[in-house]
């Protein structure tokens, strides 16, 4: 009798969570199309991004402060023969020249839109993704990539 009711307590519960997460969802407009990007790029000081100091302007970005504190995206930049030039891990404040063993995501970007980036991160992005020349892979299942990513929803309009 205690394991019925404690498994019908613990359905209650789950459903429970289920619904706030949607009713978060629901209210930041994300499926209603009412999300829109309302952040400012830190471009005040970059006249003149470079593949020396890209890494340098991604930490600056506010998209890259706002990750979650265990994030790990895998940033490929390719050229057009689509031959690896340099990985970046990049976390929560942090932007480094290396391989990541096991990537929440991976984004392969033509590095040739570096020298776009004066026109801002998201508006490079997307030309880069109409382009076809960005490819972005979740290495998380949906719902642990949406949990974990939350706080970045505002940012979904750089990827579209």
């Amino acid at each position: 009798m205690k394991t019925k009711k404690l498994l019908i307590f613990l359905s209650v519960l789950f459903a429970l969570i289920i619904i706030s997460f949607f009713l978060y969802i629901g209210s930041k407009g994300i499926f209603s199309g009412k999300a829109t990007l309302n952040f400012k790029e830190d471009n005040g000081e970059w006249s003149d991004i470079n593949k020396e100091n890209f890494p340098q302007y991604l930490v600056s970005q506010q998209i890259v402060k706002d990750l979650p504190k265990d994030s790990e995206i895998l940033l490929k930049l390719i050229n057009d023969e689509k031959i690896i030039e340099k990985n970046y891990i990049i976390s929560r404040n942090s932007v480094m020249e290396n391989e990541a063993e096991n990537p929440d995501v991976a984004i392969t970007l033509n590095s040739k839109y570096i020298d776009e980036l004066e026109n801002g991160l998201c508006e490079t992005l997307k030309k880069a993704k109409e382009n076809n020349e960005m490819n972005f892979e979740m290495k998380l299942n949906i719902v642990s990539f949406l949990w974990k990513y939350k706080n970045e929803i505002k940012y979904k309009n750089c990827f579209n």
